[in-house]
């Protein structure tokens, strides 16, 4: 595993095609992990986190934290094996930005998800919805409008979701 630091500025780290631990300490940081399993850890500042493709395990820390989710980025449908946001804090301003991830690939261009909380997908492409468990959650998006998770995220905690958690 490969171990990638910023210091104490903004900086702008990226991991490579292996597993990584990239770390931006303070300053406000752009850390984004790319391919393979990597653990992004914020630190303090207003961090934009990305774990790129394969199963990541994301961390903010301090401030209010960006993590971004594209098309491709995501690994799994299930707790044991989506991507996983360590500390998701709503009160300091930590947003889920999936706008990167076309919500109805049934239809041209690129849409937005509508949230459901925690309603059953109804089979609509487009839908995005949280199941809690006892101490962590899932959030589901269905891009095909099967009614079937197509990805998913794991949060760490229990604190309800609300739509203004989310960039869409």
């Amino acid at each position: 595993m490969d171990r990638i630091s910023g210091d104490d500025g903004n900086d702008h780290v990226s991991g490579g095609a292996d597993d990584d631990q990239i770390s931006g300490n303070r300053g406000d940081d752009t850390l984004n992990g790319d391919a393979g399993d990597d653990k992004v850890l914020g630190g303090g500042g207003d961090d934009t986190i990305s774990g790129g493709a394969g199963e990541d395990k994301l961390a903010g820390g301090l401030g209010a934290d960006h993590f971004v989710f594209d098309d491709g980025d995501l690994s799994g449908t299930t707790f044991s094996t989506a991507d996983r946001i360590l500390d998701f804090k709503h009160a300091d301003g930590d947003v889920i930005d999936l706008s990167g991830i076309d919500a109805d690939l049934n239809t041209a261009g690129d849409q937005g998800f509508s949230f459901i909380g925690s309603d059953a997908f109804t089979g609509t492409a487009g839908e995005l919805r949280v199941e809690t468990r006892s101490s962590a959650m899932l959030l589901s998006g269905d891009t095909n409008g099967d009614g079937v998770a197509d990805f998913a995220i794991r949060i760490d905690g229990t604190t309800p979701l609300e739509l203004a958690d989310f960039v869409l």
